[in-house]
């Protein structure tokens, strides 16, 4: 048995060092001094993943607000850029889609669902001034999802319907949204894993 004050081994039962003459206790359950040996918990590997996206999470807590206004305004400001060409002889915005274009003298009419592109970056917008907690971070994740998949699937359906005489490939503006969408995406599931915590 070790004394607490100076070191010294005394004999085991002894009350006081033979050294100093400092009282020793002794633990009622434990006669050697020392940690009590026992197994080490080690974290789990989907708790470890979770804590880093807590971390994540918890470290971009002041930039993401930021990043989703500015995902929305992407989004808004993608409606009128050129989102896709049209066998390269012609760009397309979303807007020209809704309305309708002028093109080598002849008119193609718009189709009014094609709105829903701006649909998309209000949403997120809405998301970020108007809402708080998990209905704002819902309804980025539902905005980011509505743009990756719009810009999808018109072209994809355009094609098809086109039956390969053209072909419909994404310009710019396609590939700012898609980005946008899945900026949106990544900050409402951020959002949701940091207000678990």
């Amino acid at each position: 048995m070790f004394c607490p004050k100076c070191g010294a081994q005394n004999a085991d039962g002894a009350q006081f060092c033979a050294s100093c003459g400092a009282p020793i206790q002794q633990p009622a359950n434990n006669p050697t001094p020392g940690p009590v040996p026992g197994p080490v918990p080690t974290p789990s590997p989907v708790n470890g993943g979770v804590s880093q996206l807590n971390s994540l999470a918890g470290n971009l807590g002041g930039i993401l607000p930021l990043a989703r206004i500015i995902a929305g305004a992407v989004m808004i400001i993608c409606f009128f850029l050129p989102l896709y060409g049209l066998a390269g002889i012609i760009n397309v915005s979303a807007m020209q889609m809704t309305f309708g274009i002028d093109v080598y003298g002849s008119h193609l009419d718009g189709s009014f669902e094609n709105v829903l592109f701006l649909v998309a970056g209000i949403l997120v917008l809405v998301a970020a001034f108007a809402l708080k907690g998990k209905a704002s971070d819902i309804l980025t994740i539902v905005g980011g999802a509505l743009a990756f998949i719009l810009v999808i699937a018109v072209a994809s359906t355009a094609n098809s319907q086109m039956g390969g005489y053209l072909t419909v490939d994404y310009a710019i503006g396609a590939w700012l949204y898609i980005l946008a969408g899945i900026v949106c995406i990544a900050i409402g599931v951020l959002q949701l894993i940091a207000a678990r915590k």
